[in-house]
């Protein structure tokens, strides 16, 4: 019996004593916006959100061949990209068509994981799109 009651206690300290320490108060945070822009301020966070659309689209439409969905990959990739330039959110703002198409290429090679992101900035650089570093992303 006293094993019991030593273990409540001990179990009652371990989980009481530091939500009681935790708990402040604090401002609340406003999670109800949806931040589009953040997806699109560099190439690594562009190649991220082209994975998880590409991922549903293939789910609805039962794809199952690799190279299709590459090219489904490419596919949302421009588009991304064009609505992007066209918005002028983060790197795509203020591009050519052909720079946004060479991004967008880019973006769709890291997110298939054929290049690293490192190849890709390379080989944009190589070819004169340089883009500055965007400003930190602020919500």
């Amino acid at each position: 019996m006293k094993k019991l009651i030593v273990f409540c206690l001990m179990l009652f300290v371990a989980i009481v004593v530091p939500i009681v320490l935790i708990a402040q108060d604090v401002e609340p945070v406003d999670v109800t916006g949806l931040a589009i822009d953040a997806y699109f301020v560099t190439l690594a966070a562009f190649a991220a959100i082209i994975v998880p659309i590409t991922a549903l689209l293939n789910r609805v439409f039962k794809i199952n061949e690799g190279f299709v969905k590459q090219f489904l990959s490419w596919g949302v990739s421009l588009i991304l990209a064009f609505i992007a330039n066209i918005i002028g959110l983060g790197i795509f703002d203020g591009l050519v068509w052909y720079e946004v198409t060479l991004y967008a290429f880019g973006g769709a090679l890291i997110a298939n994981g054929i290049f690293d992101i490192n190849v890709i900035k390379l080989i944009l650089g190589a070819i004169g799109l340089n883009k500055p570093k965007p400003i930190a992303y602020k919500r």
